[in-house]
């Protein structure tokens, strides 16, 4: 992890996005024991990989992230792993809103990082070449204002689920945010790897495009 500095409070944030490797020590370790969970993860009853896009295969690339677990997977991860997914600076979740992103320990982190090199190493391109699940152990994507230099694919690869979550008008289910774009955009332009990009899927969603990065408490 790197230790990002704010006025509101300090925090920690991986260094890459959870890789396929890391996610199969939580699994096999975890998968049976479900205990533990938020109230709202009642009748999570697997890590797995549930009902993902075909093209996903979770054992192929140790190196490479984990996609295709919903949002109460990423956070059993990131407690498991001794963290939490990443929230508000200051600590807690977020509520979502149009003004929420300001309030990120995700969005500060990601706005802190500057530009984001070496170009064209974020997961797409405008060429329509289809680039996923970029390795996150190596030195794509990343940002180039230090310790941010140390930092890949907040933007690019895959999305990112995070402790932002809310319910929509005339929805029986709550939705929670994935921020940071992913490979699928890749078609689109390159414009949507912004810090700025994010979407919002309901909890139990799983997508070949959202993985998971957590972030953590100052120790001492």
């Amino acid at each position: 992890m790197v230790r990002v500095n704010h006025p509101d409070g300090d925090y920690c944030i991986d260094r890459t996005e959870v890789t396929k490797g890391q996610y199969k020590v939580f699994l096999d370790e975890m998968e049976g024991d479900y205990s533990g969970q938020r109230t709202e993860c009642v009748g999570n009853t697997t890590y797995g990989f549930r009902d993902c896009n075909s093209t996903y295969y979770p054992n192929d690339n140790p190196n490479a992230p984990v996609a295709c677990t919903d949002w109460c997977d990423a956070d059993a991860f990131c407690r498991w792993s001794g963290k939490r997914l990443c929230g508000r600076i200051g600590g807690g979740d977020l509520r979502f809103s149009y003004e929420s992103s300001l309030e990120s320990e995700w969005y500060n982190a990601c706005t802190a990082a500057g530009e984001f090199q070496p170009p064209g190493s974020c997961g797409g391109d405008a060429s329509g070449t289809y680039l996923s699940w970029l390795e996150v152990t190596g030195t794509g994507c990343l940002g180039s204002v230090p310790p941010f230099d140390q930092v890949t694919h907040l933007v690019g690869n895959v999305r990112e689920w995070t402790a932002e979550c809310h319910r929509p008008i005339l929805s029986l289910e709550d939705e929670c945010v994935a921020n940071g774009a992913g490979f699928t955009d890749y078609n689109r332009t390159p414009s949507r790897y912004v810090c700025t990009n994010k979407v919002s899927y309901v909890r139990f969603e799983q997508r070949n495009d959202v993985g998971i990065r957590c972030c953590a408490e100052v120790t001492p």
